[in-house]
């Protein structure tokens, strides 16, 4: 049992961004070649099956928190007193100090790829994931367009337009 609680669980956040891109790269190369391999055979199913192994693959090398993920792990600062930390914020002349490390934004200090988050400090846009979303609708209007293919073979319906 020590050895599964010894196992790590976690991703610095450069780790998490890597990992979102390397997963959107694999993704995409995997519906490009699927769409191009499926038409050119003329058969949709291939691209759906090279568009899942694309997501299988993106998931085993992005979902686990391997090594790679975890170079950077935030270095977090010792728990301060009650007592001391209001005596320390306070200065000669009754003002709060603002901490020099931090990023305020009060004066539109945030670069252009940060916005201006929780208590005045300027914090990295997260990289939308549209796609990821429009991935899985093509993934649900294939398997949906599968699926009446598949009832409509089954019954014995015809869609042969020659025979008509």
């Amino acid at each position: 049992m020590d050895f599964i609680s010894s196992i790590p669980t976690h991703m610095d956040f450069e780790g998490q961004a890597r990992a979102e891109k390397l997963s959107r790269i694999i993704l995409t190369l995997f519906g490009a070649v699927g769409l191009i391999w499926g038409y050119i055979i003329q058969q949709f199913s291939q691209t759906v099956y090279i568009l899942g192994a694309g997501f299988v693959l993106a998931a085993l090398i992005t979902i686990p928190p391997w090594p790679m993920y975890r170079r950077k792990p935030l270095n977090w600062q010792p728990a301060r007193n009650g007592n001391d930390s209001q005596a320390k914020d306070v200065s000669k002349k009754g003002k709060k100090k603002v901490d020099a490390l931090g990023h305020y934004c009060e004066f539109g200090t945030c670069n252009e790829d940060e916005y201006c988050c929780g208590e005045n400090k300027c914090c990295k846009k997260t990289v939308e994931v549209w796609y990821f979303w429009a991935g899985i609708l093509l993934i649900v209007i294939t398997i949906f367009v599968r699926a009446c293919l598949l009832i409509r073979r089954k019954k014995g319906i015809n869609m042969d337009p020659t025979t008509y």
